[in-house]
């Protein structure tokens, strides 16, 4: 006996503990491509916001996302941050693509948002 327990209690107590604590391991959390290009778009719909032409440009994103985003120049340090993010986000999920892009239009602001002309 330990401590006033029978062995076999003692390793009983043990294998539960064990098993709490396995289970309570956390898995690590990566994004799916259409979860990834979810959360960039509403990224981008918050920063493709202009007055003229000048104020856009053309931002080129990695796969899984979209070629190429229209936003507001202002933006372009914000939107850097969050694209690294979302693409190491998605990249942990041991996920990876690649595809080669066609040539973006010039950027240009329509009714005050940025796009491709």
């Amino acid at each position: 006996m330990i401590f006033g327990c029978k062995k076999s209690s003692l390793i009983m107590l043990c294998l539960i503990v064990l098993l709490f604590f396995s289970s309570c391991s956390e898995e690590e959390d990566y994004l799916s491509v259409d979860e990834a290009n979810e959360k960039f778009n509403a990224a981008i719909h918050k920063s493709n916001y202009c007055d003229v032409g000048d104020d856009c440009i053309v931002f080129g994103a990695e796969c899984p996302l979209d070629c190429w985003y229209y936003i507001s120049k202002e933006e372009e340090s914000e939107i850097q941050n969050k694209h690294d993010s979302i693409i190491e986000e998605y990249e942990k999920g041991k996920s990876s693509c690649s595809y080669e892009c066609i040539e973006p239009f010039a950027a240009t602001c329509v009714n005050n948002v940025c796009r491709g002309n």
